[in-house]
């Protein structure tokens, strides 16, 4: 069987277990999966281990399969793991997470809610306090970053976003000790944010992120 023989199947036999879920009906077993598609329990087993591998299919013993609610951090994780074995370079990450930053302004400014308010100046009011414990400062901005981008209201462009962000992540972990040699302007920045949401300036805000990750990532790429 060739790769696309078994997307075809993963994606045939994915789209019929969604279709078992919202019918209600017991979703089916191994055997009977491999006797619908006329294929082997062996190619059966190894897409219902891709699908529990992505998160998208639970299985327990004595109790059968689930599908799980994809989140946008269960779909980062995936595309974030092919991101960092394919060799893309630093420059790269840059690049999209300033252009994606860019494009998500608009919608954060038109979907932010109160309650996304109250998270992001929660977290701005701790990275504050933590200023002088550089790693707790910018684990906080992390979580800052994660709640901005799911203000957006748009799953797709969240999981790119986080996926960037893990990706981004992962070169920090092997530069060492980079975490206590980011820039200090990072609360600055997170404010310059929270201001540019509180009045719906779109354009501000892209212009305040697009500056902030360039600050962020720049020492890294030039190191």
């Amino acid at each position: 069987m060739t790769d696309s023989q078994d997307n075809a199947l993963l994606s045939e036999i994915h789209a019929f277990l969604v279709t078992q879920a919202r019918s209600g009906d017991k979703m089916d077993t191994e055997t009977k999966l491999a006797k619908r598609f006329r294929v082997s329990r062996y190619r059966v087993r190894l897409v219902l281990d891709k699908l529990t591998q992505m998160g998208i299919l639970s299985r327990v013993q004595k109790r059968g399969m689930t599908l799980d609610k994809v989140s946008p951090e269960k779909l980062a994780d995936n595309f974030s793991t092919q991101l960092t074995l394919s060799g893309i370079e630093l420059r790269e990450f840059l690049e999209a997470r300033i252009a994606l930053a860019d494009e998500m302004a608009s919608l954060i400014v038109m979907r932010v809610t109160s309650a996304s308010l109250e998270t992001l100046q929660d977290l701005l009011s701790q990275m504050q306090g933590a200023e002088e414990v550089k790693p707790a400062a910018f684990l906080l901005h992390r979580e800052f970053l994660k709640a901005l981008y799911a203000a957006s209201g748009n799953r797709v462009l969240e999981a790119y976003a986080l996926a960037l962000e893990k990706s981004w992540q992962g070169f920090i972990g092997e530069a060492g000790n980079i975490k206590a040699r980011m820039p200090e302007t990072l609360v600055d920045a997170d404010k310059e944010i929270l201001k540019a949401l509180r009045i719906c300036d779109a354009r501000g805000l892209a212009e305040v992120l697009g500056r902030a990750l360039r600050e962020e990532m720049l020492p890294l790429i030039e190191h």
